[in-house]
């Protein structure tokens, strides 16, 4: 129920901070799953599936997800590369959604304070 689904969600989400400092990518996918929204956010001319059967063959991607009311589709790679840009143009121009991309680095170090 409901109840299930907000406990998996928040500690999932606690999952992927802890995963995430500790470079243990291979489990983010599963901690990423939502069992709350993403059925919603889904909606059937997306065809979410196909797409994330496609991304997943492209080495190295750890994670996809959707998130907000947009929706916004995260891809967490290593590296963002040629392969992953080429599934999800195609991916889009094949159901006619218009789509913007933001490839973001993550910074490991953060602030230094000398």
């Amino acid at each position: 129920g409901l109840r299930n689904d907000s406990v998996h969600k928040f500690s999932h989400a606690a999952a992927v901070a802890i995963d995430l400092g500790q470079g243990n990518f291979a489990n983010v996918s599963l901690d990423m799953t939502d069992k709350l929204h993403q059925e919603y956010r889904v909606g059937k001319k997306l065809k979410y599936q196909a797409l994330q059967t496609k991304l997943y063959s492209c080495n190295p991607v750890y994670s996809i997800s959707l998130s907000g009311s947009g929706p916004s589709l995260l891809v967490l790679a290593s590296q963002i590369t040629d392969s992953i840009r080429q599934v999800v143009q195609m991916h889009f121009a094949d159901i006619n959604i218009a789509y913007t991309v933001h490839e973001l680095e993550v910074d490991n170090q953060g602030l230094t304070v000398m």
